[in-house]
């Protein structure tokens, strides 16, 4: 089944941010599929630690990182990982972001799709 680019990516957004050079968005999203893992290595040692700042932390710079290059998907469900973190965090309360993580992997493989898709992925 093809994704859809609008849910994954506002395409048109994300190319004006690399001066309309498609080529360097091509890069910038290898660099980030590249770095993923990494990232959710660093998001499931902060549910094993129950260590929400590191949830958030983590959360934040996939999140950033998702605005920056317009991935929409993978914006939105970080910024919701990140807010709960940040939320648990200052209240105290257990809480288990598994099923936030999941889906952010999800959006990540969804973006890994999109990729493969057209060719891009290296």
């Amino acid at each position: 089944m093809a994704t859809s680019s609008s849910d994954v990516i506002n395409f048109n957004s994300a190319v004006s941010q690399c001066c309309d050079d498609v080529e360097f968005l091509k890069e910038l999203l290898n660099d980030v599929m590249t770095e993923w893992p990494d990232t959710l290595a660093d998001l499931q040692a902060g549910v094993r630690e129950n260590d929400n700042e590191k949830i958030r932390f983590h959360a934040h710079k996939c999140k950033g990182t998702a605005v920056n290059l317009s991935l929409t998907s993978i914006a939105k469900v970080a910024e919701a990982t990140e807010k709960l973190a940040k939320e648990h965090k200052a209240s105290g309360q257990p809480w288990n972001p598994t099923a936030h993580i999941q889906q952010l992997s999800t959006e990540y493989s969804r973006l890994r799709g999109f990729m493969v898709e057209r060719g891009w992925l290296q």
